[in-house]
């Protein structure tokens, strides 16, 4: 396994958290839009509210393996500043759980 330095961590985990967030906001936009078309486009609407699901379904497997690929060094003394940080995915975690509860509701409640 190659020694990966506090600096390479650090960066990967702010490159994560951004990712996830650039999703969440994919998928706030995609509801946003389906709004728009509620009324007017119904298969369009439906797409919209499929595609901000996938987006919410993406950021869940990105915080899955940025917490499995953390757990690998933050046992160790020089990564211990990381324990501190793992609280942002488990907030992000929790917004992504509503948001796809709203996404969902409101996909049932088109049919």
């Amino acid at each position: 396994m190659n020694k990966v330095q506090p600096i390479q961590m650090m960066t990967y985990f702010q490159s994560t958290i951004r990712n996830i967030g650039l999703y969440t906001s994919l998928s706030f936009g995609a509801l946003a839009i389906s709004r728009y078309h509620r009324d007017k486009i119904w298969s369009l609407n439906i797409l919209l509210l499929i595609i901000a699901v996938v987006f919410i379904i993406n950021t869940f497997y990105i915080i899955h393996y940025l917490r499995k690929d953390v757990q690998k060094y933050i046992h160790l003394d020089e990564f211990k500043q990381l324990k501190q940080w793992m609280i942002i995915p488990t907030i992000m975690e929790y917004v992504n759980y509503t948001l796809i509860l709203v996404s969902l509701y409101i996909l049932i409640k088109q049919f």
